[in-house]
């Protein structure tokens, strides 16, 4: 029984990129219309266009890059799926958050850099929390803040927590070692504890570090 071979896409777009040959089509690139890889396709193409002529996929020529191939791999997916592949990032060792943003920055995808350069991937964070006195679990809930705010409760100074509650206290404390024995990338500290207006509970401003890779 013979194989049946699909037709080739009669938009289909080839890369050589040093030696590794790519192929995806131009409405994949279209998907970012304002990157290079969509913009060099289409000026070509109407370039060399003859308009009596029927375009031929098997005649493609491909289109030379001379940049990292594992990157545009990264790259190609991230059109494919509109998603940050964060485990690219250790697939090579010369693949890191920081080279595949300035990969995104060298073909202008803006989504791209916008996912690599959002609150997760800072190599610092701001959060607040509020601990209930009376409390059903969970017994607390956060939410991420600027650093300008955080700047509003810090100022108060950490005199606040001579005020708090002393098994709220005891309760951050806790919360404080289990945050970061759950290693998250990032490491925590209490800059703040103040009291929540018009109840008993307590606010936590934290402050996270990257762990360095």
């Amino acid at each position: 029984m013979s194989l049946l071979h699909p037709p080739l896409p009669q938009d289909l777009v080839i890369f050589n990129v040093r030696g590794r040959i790519f192929q995806t089509t131009l409405t994949t690139l279209r998907r970012f219309p304002e990157s290079i890889l969509c913009k060099m396709v289409e000026y070509e193409q109407s370039r060399n266009r003859v308009a009596s002529a029927e375009p031929d996929p098997s005649t493609q020529q491909a289109f030379f890059i001379d940049r990292d191939p594992d990157h545009f791999a990264a790259i190609l997916h991230y059109h494919d799926t509109e998603e940050y592949f964060r485990a690219a990032t250790g697939s090579s060792p010369f693949m890191s958050r920081k080279s595949l943003l300035r990969e995104a920055q060298y073909y202008n995808i803006e989504p791209l850099e916008q996912d690599l350069s959002n609150d997760e991937f800072k190599s610092t964070k701001y959060q607040y929390s509020v601990f209930m006195e009376y409390y059903e679990s969970p017994d607390h809930y956060s939410f991420p803040i600027t650093e300008g705010t955080s700047d509003t409760y810090t100022s108060k100074g950490l005199d606040a927590l001579i005020k708090a509650d002393a098994s709220l206290l005891r309760r951050i404390d806790i919360h404080v070692k289990e945050r970061n024995e759950a290693n998250d990338g990032y490491t925590w500290t209490v800059l703040a504890v103040c009291d929540v207006p018009d109840c008993h509970n307590v606010g936590v401003v934290w402050k996270g570090e990257k762990i360095s890779e």
